[in-house]
């Protein structure tokens, strides 16, 4: 099984127009519903209301195959208000107080957590910043078994992060055990201001040792592992809107990553870190081409 561990909420989306419409997300549930749909066995702990927007997103969940693994909560569905520019690229500003996406306590965890040792775990997003959650994503990150590859997604919020030496740190922590961060260039001015983009990027992989993957819109993506550095090209798309774009690629560098029959042990073969990060791109592709945070199959993705 993967494992991923995060938040779900809902996307309230308004675009240039002044159109609104509701949207499921959360990065750490597009990546799961990704994984899933991709043909791995995913579980999901994370903050599922029981209300009407909390079903809706416990469906979709299940539509793509992953598991729930708490039960549901009595807190209201956590929205997210996102504003789309002319280019299809998302602004947000979150609406947390009380909400099921930041109720997931450190014993909930404990529970939830299965037997057996999960192939990987994806963390990330909110489970960085909203307590409870953080404190149970912590505990995830630090009793994870030594064959587990932790991938690592901060996808940083700037709007609902009140303590930003505090966030940081808590990326260093999970980062100094994670085996792939992947960042996106708005990540790192976040965590590395005033730093050349790139240059942020080998700092973060000299300080945690970890695979790198900088992700810079219609400009590609970086590979920096042990000993390599590889660009990998994006690919033309007809954007709609980016919603999900970097979720989706991170679970499918992982789903493929996975399929592959990898590990932690081979995160040093730069020929295999870009075929996944090629695969990752043209999920990534596809996503932007839809509404929202669509989610590919496999048989979307397959190349003629």
């Amino acid at each position: 099984m993967v494992v991923v561990v995060g938040e779900a909420l809902i996307d309230r989306i308004s675009d240039a127009s002044g159109a609104v419409r509701d949207v499921a997300g959360g990065g750490p549930y597009n990546a799961a519903r990704a994984l899933a749909s991709l043909g791995h066995r995913t579980g999901f702990i994370g903050g599922i209301s029981t209300d009407d927007l909390g079903d809706l997103l416990a469906e979709r969940l299940a539509a793509a195959g992953v598991s729930l693994l708490l039960p549901r909560s009595s807190h209201p569905t956590g929205i997210a208000y996102a504003f789309l520019d002319a280019g299809g690229s998302a602004n947000y500003r979150f609406e947390r107080a009380g909400s099921a996406c930041a109720a997931v306590t450190l014993e909930a965890a404990r529970q939830a957590w299965p037997g057996q040792p999960p192939r990987a775990v994806h963390v990330g997003t909110l489970a960085l910043v909203l307590q409870p959650l953080a404190e149970a994503a912590t505990w995830i990150v630090d009793s994870l078994d030594l064959q587990t590859l932790l991938f690592l997604d901060p996808n940083c919020r700037p709007s609902i992060i009140s303590d930003r030496m505090r966030y940081c740190e808590a990326v260093r922590h999970v980062a100094a055990r994670a085996d792939v961060v992947k960042v996106s260039a708005e990540d790192l001015a976040y965590l590395c201001p005033g730093v050349d983009t790139l240059a942020a990027a080998r700092g973060l992989h000299r300080s945690c040792g970890a695979l790198i993957l900088l992700t810079e819109g219609s400009a590609g993506v970086w590979a920096l592992g042990e000993g390599f550095e590889e660009h990998i090209p994006a690919q033309p798309v007809a954007v709609v809107d980016t919603i999900g774009a970097g979720d989706v690629f991170g679970a499918a560098w992982l789903a493929s990553w996975l399929s592959a029959g990898h590990g932690r042990a081979e995160l040093a073969d730069r020929a295999s870190v870009v075929a996944a990060a090629r695969y990752a791109v043209r999920a990534a592709a596809w996503t932007c081409g839809h509404t929202g945070a669509q989610v590919p199959t496999a048989a979307d993705l397959r190349e003629d």
